[in-house]
């Protein structure tokens, strides 16, 4: 069979209490990682996307797949949630995961 190996419905088999304490401890853990980012971009470097970059932007994009980009959870996540750090932080690693031919 193709397709993701995980099931993109799980979420829907949760009771809302616990899916609201889910989206809770993954708000606060984004806020501890934006914390340890403070004005930087990126979560190491200054300037350039590292692989730590990489793996978050992973995780996001994991969490985009299941709940879609029309979600309520996906706007709260890149525009509610920490000033809207995370819809900033992967317009700004849209750049790097281009591959320009020539």
């Amino acid at each position: 069979k193709l397709g993701p190996p995980f099931d993109t419905q799980a979420h829907l088999k949760l009771g809302k209490e616990e899916l609201k304490e889910l989206w809770t401890r993954m708000e606060a853990a984004l806020g501890r990682i934006d914390g340890a980012m403070g004005e930087r971009n990126t979560l190491v470097a200054e300037k350039q996307p590292t692989f730590a970059d990489a793996a978050l932007w992973a995780n996001l994009h994991v969490i985009k797949l299941v709940v879609g980009t029309n979600s309520e959870e996906w706007t709260a996540i890149t525009s509610t949630w920490h000033n809207g750090r995370w819809g900033k932080y992967l317009s700004w690693l849209e750049s790097y995961g281009q591959i320009d031919t020539i």
